[in-house]
């Protein structure tokens, strides 16, 4: 529990895809965790474990789904970079 509480764990953006199938998190510890909105919802559980998690050189503040194309993700940094 101690590193749920960690501030390097803080979230800075929130994304939905297109259908609501997936929400995607972005934050400090320069990571984006995608996760399935169904199993989340649906579970009884106290962790949740992403689907997919990909690696940032830098902090993230922001995220954006492509409206066209399930399987693109935006992300840019602090410094403005896309």
């Amino acid at each position: 529990q101690g590193d749920l509480l960690n501030s390097s764990n803080l979230i800075c953006a929130l994304a939905f895809d297109r259908d609501g199938e997936f929400f995607a998190t972005a934050g400090v510890n320069k990571k984006i965790k995608i996760f399935e909105c169904d199993s989340i919802v649906n579970n009884n559980r106290d962790i949740q474990y992403p689907v997919v998690e990909l690696s940032s050189r830098s902090k993230l503040s922001s995220l954006c789904w492509n409206s066209y194309i399930k399987s693109q993700i935006a992300s840019s940094n602090f410094e403005g970079v896309v």
